[in-house]
């Protein structure tokens, strides 16, 4: 059975979740994203947009890019404290 994409994305972007995965798993999980919307780009062009949300795809890469960055700052905050594996 196919998931519905843009559903999913809008559960995992929910605060609600926010506590689930470690840092790295979340950080790899936007590195994906950004891969994707890089991907609808080349297929379908920078001003196509999703059928269904009419999210325009220059827009989903930049939402997709500033998430990224999110994920990278607690990543490096996480790098940063050294120590032991329990983050």
């Amino acid at each position: 059975m196919k998931r519905n994409q843009s559903a999913w994305c809008l559960i995992m972007s929910d605060p609600k979740y926010a506590r689930f995965g470690t840092p790295f798993i979340k950080l790899a999980e936007e590195c994906s994203e950004v891969i994707q919307s890089c991907m609808k780009i080349e297929r379908f062009g920078l001003d196509n947009y999703h059928p269904v949300t009419k999210e325009i795809n220059r827009a989903a890469l930049l939402r997709e890019i500033d998430d990224l960055q999110e994920r990278i700052s607690e990543a490096r905050a996480v790098l940063a404290q050294g120590g032991n594996d329990d983050y």
